[in-house]
């Protein structure tokens, strides 16, 4: 899959594009280079920006996503292409996990481990409000008799 990226792209437009094809990771862009890979909330490019407001290049072009390539390949792209510090993460439950140590697995293997995660996270919580529930029904009962 390609990310197309043209003069009117919205940086919103470009995360669209990428969690359409892996909803279990996010790719968020820097404002300003901050001399480490770590940037701050305030220093992430709001989805209603303009995307040629963060680059150094003024081009239209694409980004390639396919599945075998790295999570490094696509963050290295942005920058090589456009000039733009790009960060992917992968979802983890209900947060967002920086997948810097990880950073060499296929865009496949790291939204697959997302998904993996996420969905046993989301089943431990049901089966833990079931029990709760479950606890309170019998504590309820035996107040009862």
């Amino acid at each position: 899959m390609i990310i197309k990226i043209d003069n009117g792209s919205l940086v919103g437009d470009i995360q669209r594009q990428f969690t359409a094809r892996y909803p279990f990771l996010k790719i968020q862009f820097h404002k300003k280079h901050s001399g480490y890979k770590h940037a701050t909330k305030e220093e992430h490019a709001s989805p209603g920006e303009l995307f040629r407001n963060l680059c150094s290049t003024n081009k239209n072009g694409t980004v390639d996503i396919n599945n075998k390539r790295s999570i490094a390949d696509v963050e290295n792209d942005f920058k090589k292409e456009y000039g733009v510090d790009a960060e992917i993460l992968r979802q983890s439950g209900t947060l967002w996990i920086e997948t810097s140590l990880t950073d060499d697995w296929s865009l496949e293997k790291q939204n697959k481990e997302g998904e993996q995660i996420s969905s046993h996270t989301a089943m431990t919580f049901k089966q833990s409000a079931d029990s709760i529930v479950n606890y309170l029904g019998n504590q309820n009962q035996e107040a009862i008799e």
